[in-house]
């Protein structure tokens, strides 16, 4: 596309800024925004909310977003729309919950407090896919199922995936921001998993949803809600496959341990002409783990102790694939016993 002309970008920022203020109308009290537009791109950033306090009371919030010419191939009109609507729902956050934010240790409020802002522009101003944006910065679609959702880098805005997923299964734009509201600070990448371990929030509930959230990134199921399109993730699960072949009669315990508010893939091959079993962890206090037998699409739920038969193939070798996380505050270890019976 070609550059656009600055009447037609100033414009686009005003229609962001209405966008942005009806869908956070209500959400907190009143309190002014002044937002400046400028030609250039500031410390690599495209746009900047800075809170105006007295020390402890906010006051008012400064928004600067760039106008500049994008230089990459992108729809250059919807990322100056999408900082508008993030730089102002950063306002909210200080406006709401200065507080919570100031406890946390130097950047270890990142992950939520851009995680939620770059869910919100999502949003209201989704990735169409194909459409180059994800060259431009840290999105949902880079979310690193490897590391934990209080690690991701670049500044923790790929965590907003998660907040993609609540949407999809009936929770709002406003229960988040409830939660946002009363998010408290940590201080350590420990202090923040304990926390989110323990989140009993009707809002969230980061346990209750962390093994759904999982099945949803290995399905590639999750959506930007308001536009309908799928968000085409960049990485995979982690996944390893183990080969098994036991005598008839023979059993083997095979220990998993899986990191904090993290998940994985592990598939379990078999010989061909071999009937085996796999049965998962007795309790469920720990690992939590869907599975998916060969040919199968769709992920099922694994009660604790659950037995599958793996019937042999006329051709191949046969497997399951057992996806499990952990939404425990520290690393989820359990054993799986495989036992072949013909």
């Amino acid at each position: 596309m070609g550059i656009a002309g600055l009447n037609t970008r100033i414009s686009k920022v005003k229609d962001a800024i209405t966008k942005a203020l009806q869908q956070y109308s209500g959400w907190c009290g009143r309190f002014k925004i002044y937002i400046g537009l400028i030609g250039e791109v500031v410390e690599g950033n495209y746009g900047q909310a800075q809170p105006v306090t007295d020390g402890t009371t906010f006051g008012h919030c400064n928004v600067l977003v760039s106008a500049a010419n994008d230089i990459i191939s992108v729809d250059a009109l919807q990322r100056i729309q999408k900082s508008v609507a993030h730089e102002i729902y950063h306002c909210l956050q200080y406006a709401q919950n200065l507080a919570g934010k100031r406890k946390a240790a130097k950047g270890r409020d990142d992950w939520w407090i851009e995680g939620t802002a770059r869910f919100m522009d999502g949003e209201l101003y989704p990735i169409a896919p194909g459409s180059g944006v994800v060259n431009l910065g840290i999105f949902p679609e880079h979310y690193d199922p490897r590391v934990s959702i209080v690690e991701q880098p670049g500044k923790g805005y790929a965590a907003s995936l998660f907040f993609h997923y609540l949407l999809t299964t009936g929770h709002t734009l406003s229960n988040i921001n409830q939660w946002v509201s009363k998010k408290i600070g940590q201080k350590s990448v420990a202090s923040d998993l304990a926390d989110l371990a323990a989140d009993t929030s009707p809002h969230l509930s980061f346990p209750k949803n962390w093994h759904g959230f999982a099945v949803a990134f290995a399905s590639r199921t999750i959506k930007y809600l308001s536009s309908g399109d799928l968000i085409e993730l960049t990485s995979n699960p982690p996944s390893v496959t183990l080969s098994r072949n036991l005598a008839v009669g023979q059993t083997r315990a095979l220990s998993r341990s899986i990191k904090s508010f993290t998940f994985d893939v592990v598939r379990y091959t078999f010989p061909v002409n071999t009937t085996n079993s796999l049965q998962f962890p007795d309790t469920a206090t720990t690992l939590r783990c869907s599975y998916r037998l060969r040919g199968r699409t769709f992920w099922d739920s694994a009660r604790a102790g659950l037995s599958i038969s793996i019937q042999p193939v006329a051709s191949g070798t046969s497997y399951i694939d057992t996806l499990c996380s952990c939404s425990a505050a520290t690393t989820c270890s359990d054993t799986f016993n495989i036992e072949r019976s013909l």
